[in-house]
């Protein structure tokens, strides 16, 4: 059976794509460099607590936050 979205196709990546490359990235491109310090810092940092951490002590500390937000 024929389907209408056989034959039609809306090109919306294209058009996100275009949007993005084309008009938002050059207007706030100041904008992006601004916040793209402290979240290269906070992420920076996460992972290096995430990866000091020892496997067994990250399971027990998420095994009590599921334990205590599922009594709840």
């Amino acid at each position: 059976m024929w389907q209408p979205s056989d034959s039609i196709e809306i090109p919306f990546g294209d058009w996100v794509q275009e949007f993005v490359r084309g008009w938002l990235v050059p207007n706030f491109r100041d904008f992006f460099r601004m916040i793209q310090w402290p979240v290269d810092q906070t992420l920076s940092w996460l992972d290096g607590l995430l990866n000091a951490t020892p496997m067994l002590l990250f399971a027990v500390i998420l095994t009590a936050i599921a334990w205590g937000t599922a009594g709840q």
